[in-house]
């Protein structure tokens, strides 16, 4: 009975996932809180914005990474052709085995297109990073130590985008388990080699060089998995050649994915830059510090649902509309109830712990905090909402998200840079939960079958409900810094 369990466990795409986030978070316990005592507020604030700085070409490279290891999971579903699929209609299926051919075609063209990406990712980061960091680190004491880690960082992170296209393949033959398995080991190398190198005194520039080091490994070990898997079948796989037909199929789900993210999260990174660039370095350090905290929980909570999105494009391909509704639903309910646990329980841990650990920032006042969280979960709902779709490369909100976007945009560019929290919340993803809740809601209802309000119930409704409950319960307990 244990060994079952445990081989079940092994072998669960969600668990597995949940390992690796859970030796990712780690990283919370073991190394930001040296971080934050051992670096002042500029390093703090620099180091947080990293992630927002790498965004946009990473966004570029993670959205062509889901275009191509969904059409990879088409193929191993039989598909004869690799084209989006969309809403109802019926889907080129061939005998239900892989069809490898069609799949090698996939996997050298994104072997190419990353190549050539990743020189993309780089200049783009670079951009971003002189002007995000040019004010902050034009006050620093050093500044050359924040200028070498931003640049170990950008170095590394383009040369492990040239090489995604191992990564690709092996979510697209839905090896969720086993590549969490083994990145579940490499996180905990990377903390433990943050952890060293900080007790041993290391500033800025040395602990991104330990960490990213780890992460330049984890490369060769995921070609030694593509290359084990599927009897080796990857190993005759062309590693760089442009396929017309494979881009023909690629490109509309790219550059719509390409879009829909720069019109949401593509302007929430902005608004992080701009309010980094004209907000009080306190309140910065302390905003940046805490959205971060956020993201991390909005990852380990979407685990249920990323895990099992190779299997759901695949139940598309098959034609499986019963199974793919069932999926979806039981994947966005397990994903929003983390995720709205985890806000209430993460923010209200870190707003009492960082005072007593006697960290150099503050985390954000919690009436700011649970707003934040509530747009969160909101929008999160949404995506995967929008999700039952894009799945299968279609993207029929595109006209609306672009919409949003542009009015969101303008909100960010007059409303940030006055350096008020509240604008910085709300201007980035108000507009696009405005003008898009009820039509993705009625047309993904549509789509598997059953009706909107039943949809809404079954997945997020009374999730939402029950966090407004919580944090109103929290803030008559806990009485929060006036700002």
């Amino acid at each position: 009975m244990i060994f079952r369990v445990a081989t079940r466990l092994w072998n669960s795409p969600t668990f597995t996932t949940w390992g690796k986030q859970a030796a990712e978070a780690l990283r919370m316990l073991a190394v930001t809180p040296l971080i934050l005592v051992r670096f002042d507020t500029t390093e703090i604030a620099a180091w947080y914005l990293f992630g927002s700085l790498m965004f946009f070409g990473s966004m570029i490279q993670g959205r062509m990474s889901l275009t191509f290891s969904r059409m990879i999971a088409f193929g191993m579903g039989g598909a004869t052709d690799l084209a989006p699929i969309r809403d109802g209609a019926k889907r080129k299926s061939g005998n239900g085995e892989p069809n490898w051919a069609v799949i090698a075609r996939a996997y050298g063209t994104i072997g190419a297109l990353n190549a050539l990406l990743a020189v993309l990712v780089g200049v783009l980061a670079l951009g971003m990073g002189y002007y995000g960091l040019q004010r902050m680190v034009g006050v620093h004491p050093r500044p050359g130590d924040i200028w070498a880690a931003f640049g170990i960082v950008v170095g590394s992170q383009t040369f492990i985008f040239a090489y995604k296209k191992y990564e690709v393949a092996l979510k697209g033959m839905n090896y969720v388990a086993l590549i969490n398995r083994w990145s579940t080991l490499f996180s905990l190398l990377s903390v433990v080699g943050g952890f060293t190198a900080l007790s041993l005194g290391a500033n800025i520039w040395q602990l991104a060089l330990t960490m990213q080091s780890v992460l330049l490994l984890d490369i060769l070990r995921m070609r030694l998995l593509l290359r084990f898997v599927e009897d080796g079948r990857a190993r005759s796989f062309p590693p760089f050649r442009i396929d017309r037909e494979v881009l023909s199929w690629a490109w509309p789900p790219f550059w719509k994915g390409f879009v829909t993210n720069i019109s949401q999260e593509g302007v929430v990174q902005f608004a992080l830059v701009l309010f980094a660039r004209h907000g009080d370095p306190v309140i910065v350090a302390s905003f940046l510090f805490s959205y971060r905290i956020l993201r991390v929980i909005g990852r380990i909570a979407n685990a249920p649902f990323s895990s099992h999105m190779p299997k759901l494009s695949r139940l598309i391909a098959q034609n499986d509309d019963r199974a793919f509704g069932r999926l979806l639903i039981r994947q966005i309910f397990q994903a929003q109830a983390l995720l709205a646990a985890g806000i209430v329980l993460g923010g209200v841990g870190l707003y009492l712990v960082l005072p007593m650990i006697g960290a150099n920032i503050s985390f954000l006042d919690l009436r700011y905090w649970f707003l934040l969280g509530l747009i969160f979960i909101v929008h999160r709902f949404l995506v995967l909402t929008r999700a039952a779709f894009e799945l299968g490369n279609a993207f029929p909100f595109l006209k609306l998200e672009v919409t949003a976007g542009l009015i969101a945009l303008g909100a960010v560019i007059t409303l940030v840079p006055t350096g008020n929290l509240w604008a910085v919340i709300l201007a980035p993803l108000a507009p696009s939960i405005i003008l898009i809740n009820l039509v993705a809601i009625r047309r993904c209802a549509r789509f598997i079958e059953i009706p909107p309000m039943q949809y809404l119930r079954r997945t997020s409704l009374w999730l939402v409900l029950g966090y407004l409950v919580a944090a109103a319960v929290v803030l008559t307990m806990i009485t929060p810094e006036r700002g």
